[in-house]
């Protein structure tokens, strides 16, 4: 599943999509070293069974829907079993199996860029302080804003298509006018 979501995305050339991580990993601000990392992940010989752990609760939690994916998106940022990618374009996913989308059309990496003190402050708390009520807050309210900025995208696409169609209905228009006009003149 994650080198389908991955295979046109940018990537490292020397990760492997679909494949967990064989080394540790951390996350941090672009080209910071392990010392500044803002989160370490467990070690990834532990991948294995945190992932197992993972599943279990993706098969059998009874939570509402996007709660459970809060916590399903969450538990896979905290284990981290990926090279890159991890949890990028997977809630779009998780979002659309819980029914939650028709559709998977919504992409939320454009606001947990921009939150993304608050994404790794609430994250971070999650695995220090077993802390998970900011983090379904700040999960919500993401679903919610990029929710509102995908529809004002699409309602501008909408739009766009609609001035083309008349543009196109002018141009017609304007085309059978000066045929008309040509052959009234050839007359």
């Amino acid at each position: 599943m994650h080198n389908m979501l991955m295979c046109d995305s940018r990537w490292d050339s020397s990760a492997h999509p679909g494949d967990f991580r064989i080394k540790q990993a951390f996350v941090g601000e672009r080209g910071a070293s392990i010392e500044r990392a803002i989160y370490i992940p467990p070690e990834h010989f532990l991948i294995l069974e945190y992932m197992e752990n993972w599943e279990d609760y993706l098969r059998n939690s009874r939570e509402e829907r996007l709660i459970k994916t809060a916590a399903i998106y969450a538990q896979l940022e905290i284990i981290h079993p990926f090279d890159n990618g991890n949890g990028r374009m997977l809630i779009t996913l998780f979002l659309y199996l819980s029914d939650v989308l028709h559709r998977p059309i919504s992409y939320m990496s454009q606001y947990l860029e921009n939150n993304r003190t608050r994404y790794y402050e609430s994250s971070r708390n999650i695995s220090q302080n077993n802390q998970w009520q900011e983090w379904i807050e700040f999960f919500l309210t993401a679903v919610k804003e990029q929710t509102k900025n995908n529809i004002k995208k699409v309602k501008e696409i909408n739009c766009t298509n609609i001035k083309v169609k008349n543009s196109k209905k002018l141009q017609n228009y304007g085309t059978i006018k000066m045929r008309l006009i040509l052959s009234l003149k050839n007359r």
